[in-house]
């Protein structure tokens, strides 16, 4: 037993818990995929008939998505429209995953992009297309090609190994 005056030792305050992640299964949605805090800009809107979405902090959302549909924005403005029979975004990576008859259109100047399979790194700002590529555009028409990079904007499409970062 001990007796004093002192106050109790401090207990370390618990760790803050992070809410546990909930699955949703829906119908028909939307969302905008905004880059990180401070800036909150939007980077492109998804439309789905179908998703399994799931919802953790605002910074882990991720979900696989069938029949979709967007936009990828630069600076407020849309830059291009996509769409894939499924897609899978994560906005902890800033990524956005298209496959089965992707196609990809440019708004200025037009030009369409064909592909099996896109990836859209939303960080580096670069769309990764895979599979039976084609670019239809104003000059001509380039491909089938295994693989080709492209900016979201599709100013520039390159392969892989020449592509520079806009």
């Amino acid at each position: 037993m001990a007796f004093g005056c002192g106050s109790a030792p401090k207990q370390n305050a618990p760790a803050e818990e992070k809410p546990p992640s909930v699955m949703v299964h829906t119908g028909m949605g939307s969302t905008d995929h905004l880059s990180p805090a401070p800036k909150r800009t939007k980077l492109w809107t998804v439309r789905w008939e179908h998703a399994d979405l799931t919802m953790g902090s605002e910074s882990q959302q991720s979900g696989k998505m069938e029949t979709v549909t967007g936009e990828i924005y630069r600076d407020g403005h849309r830059i291009s429209t996509f769409a894939g029979d499924t897609g899978h975004g994560s906005q902890t990576n800033q990524t956005l995953e298209l496959d089965g008859h992707v196609k990809v259109i440019g708004a200025d100047p037009k030009g369409t992009l064909t592909c099996d399979r896109l990836e859209y790194d939303g960080q580096a700002k670069i769309l990764k297309a895979k599979g039976a590529v084609t670019y239809d555009g104003a000059n001509g028409i380039l491909g089938p090609l295994p693989e080709l990079w492209a900016t979201p904007d599709l100013k520039e499409i390159s392969s892989p190994e020449l592509f520079k970062k806009p």
